[in-house]
């Protein structure tokens, strides 16, 4: 009798162990879960204002400014946004015609600067001239570096917009250094980063701060960054011949990137940075770059900050004509990027289209992710590509709930959708549905696994219209 109840136990025992590792993972829940994160969209779209302004006006040429181009018309800048500042913010306006500004500009609270329809804005040449250094993020690491050319940190309420045209020329002078010059000192950066070395040891830019020049140094700096700031507003206008990124916002929240213009420089750069930051809209921007088109990071580095995650970003109805990488989950994240939609993007040309990482070398982790209405004329690699981290060195590492609908591509010319995961138990609910592929001259290459759904994939006989 005993021997019976002790195989009958063993019997419920297994049958327990084979249900727990069976999925509840349908083609039904997959659906359910993502309308569900449909709806959050809903919610978060609707959470993201655009910062106000007063209804003061600054015009440059109150301040000096003279057009033509030759004149340095900072000064005049500066102080219009000095005394829009002071008066409780406003708009500091860039009159049409070409105004030279011949070193970086750095916003304060409550104040928009406005390029006018018309209105080009040229940098200057000069390296020197991006001086005090300032702190950023470069690449993965915090330092003191040359200022961005539009710069703030710690501010609120702030904005450039308007429909003219802002003109790094790194062309004439940041890309004039060579790549292996700035991968030198990338390479130092890197380790300080890994060793901890104090903030203020880590002086790149002419190495001159606190009265100690130690050398010159070649890390280019971004057009625009804006750190740990808050209500943020970008839009309307074109940006041309970035030195590095176009648009880089680090520890900030609630943004807004709008109707923008990006042209490729002649050195890689990236179109747009979101980098641990939250509550960021991207929408009917238009973006040819080099590098990567629109990037996602987390991490801290050395600084303190409550929730190093990236959450809650929206891209949505955008453009990308050219670039090397379409959107993507950037390798080298230190903590978690969730939230993300992605909602009726094009692109044109590029190397890869969606890319989703995790580290390689730290714990992070990459969930819920949603995108639909995606069209893609030309891939050259891989269309949709999942890259899990050693989840062997780092266990935490987790790819889940992602849900990709869909998506309309004519031509992958290598892989089109790639999930190959070190671990497959560290990968979960994910979602893969209506897609339709032109020509393609690699099959898929997708692990069998449980939490995996691929549904109704098919091939079109002809191409689809952009």
């Amino acid at each position: 009798m005993y021997k019976n109840i002790f195989t009958l136990l063993r019997f419920i025992i297994i049958l327990i162990i084979i249900n727990s590792c069976t999925s509840n993972f349908t083609l039904e829940q997959a659906k359910f879960n993502s309308e569900k994160g449909w709806n959050k969209y809903r919610e978060l779209y609707s959470e993201i204002k655009m910062p106000e302004f007063q209804n003061n006006e600054y015009n440059i040429s109150d301040y000096g400014a003279v057009a033509g181009g030759q004149a340095d018309c900072r000064p005049a800048i500066i102080k219009a946004i000095e005394e829009c500042n002071k008066n409780g913010g406003g708009k500091v306006v860039i009159p049409k015609g070409i105004f030279l500004c011949d070193g970086p500009v750095h916003l304060l609270d409550n104040v928009n600067i406005q390029i006018s329809d018309g209105a080009l804005l040229k940098f200057g040449t000069e390296i020197s001239r991006y001086k005090p250094l300032v702190k950023v993020k470069w690449g993965d690491a915090i330092c003191y570096n040359y200022s961005p050319l539009f710069y703030a940190e710690g501010k609120s309420n702030i904005a450039v917009t308007g429909a003219g045209v802002i003109d790094a020329q790194s062309q004439l002078s940041w890309n004039i250094w060579s790549d292996s010059s700035q991968s030198v000192d990338a390479s130092v950066l890197k380790k300080m980063m890994e060793e901890n070395l104090p903030l203020d040891e880590r002086i790149f830019g002419d190495g001159l701060m606190d009265g100690l020049n130690t050398c010159q140094h070649y890390l280019r700096p971004d057009l625009i960054q804006f750190y740990n700031c808050e209500n943020i507003l970008i839009e309307n206008f074109t940006l041309k011949n970035s030195p590095l990124a176009n648009v880089h916002l680090v520890f900030s929240r609630n943004a807004v990137v709008k109707n923008i213009r990006i042209t490729a420089s002649s050195k890689g750069d990236d179109g747009i940075i979101i980098d641990s930051s939250s509550d960021v809209l991207v929408e009917n921007c238009i973006i040819n770059t080099k590098s990567n088109a629109i990037l996602l990071k987390a991490g801290n580095d050395s600084e303190q900050v409550d929730d190093p995650s990236c959450k809650n970003v929206l891209l949505v109805n955008n453009i990308i004509t050219w670039a090397w990488n379409g959107i993507v989950i950037d390798e080298n994240i230190f903590a978690d990027i969730r939230n993300l939609f992605v909602d009726n993007n094009k692109i044109f040309w590029a190397f890869n289209g969606i890319v989703i990482n995790t580290n390689l070398k730290a714990n992070s982790s990459v969930s819920d992710v949603f995108a639909r209405e995606i069209k893609v004329d030309l891939i050259k690699n891989t269309l949709l590509d999942f890259k899990l981290g050693n989840v062997e060195l780092n266990p935490d590492n987790r790819i889940d709930d992602v849900y990709l609908t869909d998506v309309k591509c004519n031509v992958v010319e290598n892989v089109p959708i790639r999930i190959s995961p070190n671990n497959s138990s560290n990968i979960s609910r994910i979602l893969i549905s209506d897609i339709e592929l032109g020509f393609s001259k690699v099959e898929n290459e997708i692990e069998d696994m449980n939490e995996i759904i691929v549904n109704n994939i098919t091939k079109a006989e002809t191409h689809h219209g952009m």
